[in-house]
């Protein structure tokens, strides 16, 4: 898919439809038509267009001696979305919405000392074994 990308030349218009179809901002990093700071301008736009109901309201579980915070929408086979840093469970709202309403139950946590969830002193509390365990327990 990358390869096809930077064979197009985009316009603010496609970046945006690309956006909203769900692809992310990684796909929008690699795009050769436009500059750093138009890519970051049409995913700033995308954010603050999306529809305040769209996202889900955060629902909160304890889990390995945090309050994490959670986004789901839907029911049926759970999809689990892990963002990375420094973003939040947000970075999925597009995704959400596709899965849910595809019969999915699409599940976005704020990992460990992101967003609404707790966040750990102690530098050890971030390692893999910590993180693997916030998910297991949610």
């Amino acid at each position: 898919m990358r390869d096809k990308l930077h064979r197009l030349q985009w316009t603010r218009r496609e970046a945006m439809r690309l956006i909203a179809a769900g692809a992310g901002a990684s796909a929008l990093t690699g795009l050769s038509g436009l500059s750093g700071c138009a890519r970051m301008a049409d995913w700033r736009e995308a954010r603050h267009n999306a529809a305040p109901g769209d996202f889900p309201r955060a629902k909160f579980v304890k889990t390995n001696g945090i309050r994490m915070a959670y986004y789901e929408r839907g029911e049926g086979i759970p999809v689990l979305m892990l963002h990375g840093f420094p973003e939040l469970a947000y970075s999925w709202r597009y995704q959400i919405r596709a899965l849910s309403d595809a019969g999915y139950r699409a599940i976005a946590p704020d990992q460990r000392g992101y967003g609404l969830t707790d966040r750990p002193a102690a530098v050890r509390d971030y390692d893999m074994d910590h993180l693997t365990g916030d998910l297991v327990g949610l």
